[in-house]
Protein backbone atom coordinates (compact mmCIF):
# COMPACT_ATOMS: atom_id res chain seq x y z
CA UNK A 1 0.00 0.00 0.00
CA UNK A 2 1.24 3.47 -0.88
CA UNK A 3 1.51 6.22 1.72
CA UNK A 4 -0.56 9.25 0.77
CA UNK A 5 0.72 12.80 1.01
CA UNK A 6 -1.21 15.28 3.16
CA UNK A 7 -2.43 17.13 0.06
CA UNK A 8 -3.97 13.92 -1.29
CA UNK A 9 -5.64 13.20 2.03
CA UNK A 10 -7.02 16.75 2.17
CA UNK A 11 -8.42 16.35 -1.34
CA UNK A 12 -10.09 13.07 -0.32
CA UNK A 13 -11.53 14.71 2.79
CA UNK A 14 -12.86 17.66 0.80
CA UNK A 15 -14.65 15.24 -1.53
CA UNK A 16 -16.36 13.79 1.55
CA UNK A 17 -17.38 17.20 2.88
CA UNK A 18 -14.79 17.22 5.67
CA UNK A 19 -13.25 20.59 6.47
CA UNK A 20 -9.53 19.91 6.77
CA UNK A 21 -8.07 23.37 7.25
CA UNK A 22 -5.25 23.28 9.86
CA UNK A 23 -6.13 19.69 10.76
CA UNK A 24 -3.19 17.43 11.57
CA UNK A 25 -2.81 14.34 9.44
CA UNK A 26 -3.86 11.84 12.13
CA UNK A 27 -7.04 13.77 12.97
CA UNK A 28 -7.86 14.17 9.31
CA UNK A 29 -7.49 10.46 8.62
CA UNK A 30 -9.66 9.63 11.64
CA UNK A 31 -12.29 12.06 10.35
CA UNK A 32 -12.26 10.20 7.04
CA UNK A 33 -12.52 6.88 8.87
CA UNK A 34 -15.50 8.24 10.82
CA UNK A 35 -17.19 9.51 7.65
CA UNK A 36 -16.78 6.05 6.11
CA UNK A 37 -18.28 4.41 9.23
CA UNK A 38 -14.99 2.71 10.00
CA UNK A 39 -13.19 2.46 13.31
CA UNK A 40 -11.33 5.71 14.05
CA UNK A 41 -8.08 3.98 14.83
CA UNK A 42 -5.33 5.61 12.76
CA UNK A 43 -2.28 6.26 14.91
CA UNK A 44 -3.76 4.65 18.02
CA UNK A 45 -2.54 1.70 20.05
CA UNK A 46 -5.01 -0.48 18.18
CA UNK A 47 -2.31 -0.94 15.53
CA UNK A 48 -0.65 -3.56 17.75
CA UNK A 49 -3.63 -5.86 17.16
CA UNK A 50 -4.83 -4.58 13.80
CA UNK A 51 -6.43 -7.17 11.54
CA UNK A 52 -7.61 -4.70 8.88
CA UNK A 53 -5.65 -6.03 5.91
CA UNK A 54 -7.45 -3.87 3.31
CA UNK A 55 -7.09 -0.60 5.25
CA UNK A 56 -5.93 2.29 3.09
CA UNK A 57 -3.95 3.73 5.99
CA UNK A 58 -2.34 0.55 7.36
CA UNK A 59 1.23 0.98 6.08
CA UNK A 60 1.30 4.63 7.14
CA UNK A 61 -0.16 3.75 10.53
CA UNK A 62 2.40 0.98 11.10
CA UNK A 63 5.20 3.36 10.13
CA UNK A 64 3.91 5.98 12.55
CA UNK A 65 3.73 3.39 15.32
CA UNK A 66 7.29 2.21 14.59
CA UNK A 67 8.51 5.83 14.74
CA UNK A 68 6.82 6.29 18.11
CA UNK A 69 8.47 3.13 19.44
CA UNK A 70 11.86 4.32 18.18
CA UNK A 71 11.32 7.68 19.91
CA UNK A 72 10.32 5.94 23.13
CA UNK A 73 13.47 3.79 22.99
CA UNK A 74 15.58 6.87 22.31
CA UNK A 75 14.01 8.72 25.23
CA UNK A 76 14.68 5.76 27.53
CA UNK A 77 18.30 5.68 26.38
CA UNK A 78 18.66 9.43 26.98
CA UNK A 79 17.14 9.07 30.43
CA UNK A 80 19.49 6.22 31.31
CA UNK A 81 22.60 8.10 30.12
CA UNK A 82 21.59 11.44 31.69
CA UNK A 83 23.90 13.14 29.21
CA UNK A 84 23.78 15.56 26.34
CA UNK A 85 22.04 12.95 24.22
CA UNK A 86 18.77 14.52 25.40
CA UNK A 87 19.10 17.03 22.58
CA UNK A 88 18.69 14.15 20.13
CA UNK A 89 15.47 13.11 21.86
CA UNK A 90 14.13 16.66 21.68
CA UNK A 91 14.90 16.84 17.97
CA UNK A 92 13.34 13.42 17.36
CA UNK A 93 10.23 14.45 19.30
CA UNK A 94 9.82 17.60 17.22
CA UNK A 95 10.27 15.59 14.04
CA UNK A 96 7.68 12.98 15.01
CA UNK A 97 5.13 15.58 16.06
CA UNK A 98 5.13 16.83 12.47
CA UNK A 99 4.39 13.44 10.91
Amino acid sequence: MIRMRLEEIQKMAKGMGIRSLKMKKAYLIRAIQRAENNIECYGTKRVDNCQEMACLWKSDCLSLNNNRRALHNLEEFCHSTKGSVRNIAAIAHIFLSQI
